[in-house]
């Protein structure tokens, strides 16, 4: 698919971390990962087990001939055939971070079960643990997760407040190009509501069902704004533009835009994460909303020219574009204020 604007593509930052002289692409797991101390979680939490401990038994029924339900005669506690040592050694291996150590993951199984013999009686937990092991199980893994997003995020932000974060054109040649072609599976193409082809898209051809009903009304607002250049929907892929936060799963923006006109093209890059209502105020938009904060700071801060002659007037914006407006304020105008009005 040819591209659609005679504007030449130009390339998208990452996030870099300084070191000395040279720059690296922030790595989740050289950079963040790295700095993660198992001793330091907070052990200090308290899951009731009681209910689960109570429905660890066994039941047994009866059925007759003719009868259509089965009779339940008695129920008893399931024999344990595991010890707790055998069962703090399947916790372990259960656990599915391959970015800790076994070590640090036997450590984290060990506090934790320490933890729980305090917070319940010692004799529900003790010696009893067989009987509660896959709700441990799920409960450790979101506890290690949430520990593990806490200690990253600090150190990501420990590498901005010592001016190690910076912007990093991450591909080859030391750059990411916005590709000149791209394959098109679906076979509906996008456009306007009145019937209208799309016009500002970096493609002639953008599939209809690759968006939801609200980023497929933001497309359609970004084609028809005066002071849009071109838009492209960004793919999902591992050739197409993330961003690495300090989480293990980089973000996938929606779109990039670039302000101006064909005569007046102007140095403003503008990528565009679209929130649905329902996803308003949830754990991962907010964590988006967070990196987007940092985005737009080292961005204003970054010397253009380590980006190389191609950036060095640009300015990039990082933005989130909640469906959802406070005030009754609608989205559409709070994308046209951004677009209109983005530094």
């Amino acid at each position: 698919m040819r591209v659609n604007t005679p504007t030449r593509i130009g390339t998208l930052p990452r996030f870099c971390v300084k070191n000395g002289s040279e720059y690296q692409a922030l790595d989740y797991f050289r950079h963040l990962v790295a700095k993660v101390d198992v001793e330091a979680f907070d052990y200090k939490f308290d899951w009731p087990l009681n209910q689960a401990m109570k429905d660890a038994k066994d039941r047994f029924y009866r059925v007759s001939l003719g009868d259509s339900e089965l009779e339940r005669t008695y129920e008893t506690e399931v024999d344990l055939i595991e010890t707790d040592r055998q069962v703090l050694g399947w916790l372990t291996a259960a656990l599915p971070f391959d970015y800790l150590s076994f070590k640090q993951l036997r450590v984290i199984v060990h506090r934790v079960f320490e933890r729980l013999c305090k917070c319940e009686l010692s004799c529900m937990v003790r010696e009893r643990l067989g009987l509660v092991k896959f709700v441990v199980r799920d409960h450790i893994e979101r506890f290690i997760q949430d520990q593990v997003n806490l200690q990253t995020h600090k150190a990501f932000d420990d590498l901005y407040k010592k001016r190690r974060l910076h912007f990093y054109l991450h591909c080859k040649q030391c750059r990411f190009h916005i590709p000149d072609c791209i394959t098109i599976n679906a076979a509906k193409r996008l456009t306007h509501d009145d019937g209208d082809q799309i016009e500002k898209s970096l493609f002639d051809y953008v599939e209809d069902e690759s968006h939801n009903e609200y980023e497929r009304a933001v497309a359609l607002v970004l084609d028809r704004d005066a002071n849009v250049l071109w838009w492209y929907r960004n793919l999902v892929g591992q050739d197409h533009f993330d961003i690495q936060g300090y989480q293990r799963y980089k973000i996938r923006p929606d779109f990039v835009v670039q302000s101006g006109t064909r005569q007046r093209p102007e140095h403003r890059v503008i990528v565009i994460e679209s929130k649905g209502k329902h996803l308003q105020g949830n754990l991962d938009t907010n964590y988006k909303r967070t990196v987007a904060d940092y985005f737009e700071k080292v961005g204003r801060k970054v010397t253009w020219q380590q980006l190389g002659q191609d950036f060095q007037p640009h300015v990039f914006r990082f933005q989130i574009l909640d469906e959802a407006q406070e005030h009754g304020r609608d989205w559409q105008d709070e994308l046209r204020d951004i677009l209109a009005n983005s530094p």
